[in-house]
């Protein structure tokens, strides 16, 4: 099912209009018509996507959707770990934020318990200490 984009002056949401006009020329046009993306099987979670809590605007998704089915694999994977780099910033961003003057090693192992939990950062600190002495 092909749907149809707005018109650039009326694209809402994070995306300028010029932004949007440069995301719909940069997708190829032997599908479809230029002004047209294509959702096809991914139109449930899109609307699951615009049924839930999304800031992103659904002809900006349908972009995204787009550029994602139309990339290769190594593209994705590519796009994936900038994803979760980005992501692991954030969070050790959080918690110098939040423990200000903490070591790269404490920074390191509060992450660990937040996102692993308190046991396993127990076993890499006891790990740590075993090694330390030897």
């Amino acid at each position: 099912m092909a749907v149809p984009l707005p018109a650039p002056s009326q694209s809402p949401g994070c995306l300028s209009a010029q932004t949007v006009n440069v995301l719909r020329r940069s997708l190829p046009q032997t599908q479809s018509r230029p002004d047209t993306v294509r959702c096809g099987t991914v139109r449930d979670r899109i609307r699951h996507v615009q049924t839930g809590i999304s800031d992103t605007d659904p002809d900006v998704l349908r972009l995204q959707v787009e550029f994602l089915r139309q990339a290769t694999p190594a593209r994705r994977v590519q796009l994936a770990l900038s994803l979760s780099a980005s992501v692991m910033q954030l969070a050790y961003a959080g918690i110098r934020r939040r423990l200000p003057g903490i070591s790269d090693l404490d920074a390191s192992l509060q992450f660990v318990e937040i996102h692993y939990g308190a046991d396993v950062a127990k076993a890499i600190r006891a790990r740590l200490a075993m090694e330390e002495h030897t």
